[in-house]
């Protein structure tokens, strides 16, 4: 069942929904979402169905700079994005932190 993250309040609600997700799961859910093969959803951000059937299963690990090309290219939220990417990196590694994404703080003049 795709979700929705536009109807979602934070991330906690689709944790909640979902559970704790690797990386590949996202990116398998986000491609879901769109109603998009492998293929078609590869080509949003320049790789092969191959890569996005490995990336789903996490065969692979990507850079940040293909797990950022791969949140604009579902339109998902960075944050979260970069939140379950950094952990699964974390999960990977076999250390026990958490991550928390947030924008800077703006300071007024």
């Amino acid at each position: 069942m795709p979700i929705n993250y536009k109807d979602t309040v934070s991330s906690d609600w689709i944790d909640k929904k979902l559970g704790p997700l690797k990386f590949g799961t996202l990116v398998a859910t986000m491609r879901e979402h769109l109603e998009m093969t492998q293929a078609q959803f590869g080509k949003k951000f320049g790789v092969s169905r191959q890569m996005v059937c490995d990336i789903e299963k996490s065969r692979v690990t990507v850079s940040l700079n293909m797990a950022i090309k791969i949140a604009n290219a579902a339109q998902w939220p960075l944050p979260y994005v970069l939140v379950r990417y950094f952990d699964d990196q974390i999960r990977r590694a076999k250390l026990n932190y958490t991550v928390k994404v947030e924008e800077p703080s703006r300071k007024s003049a």
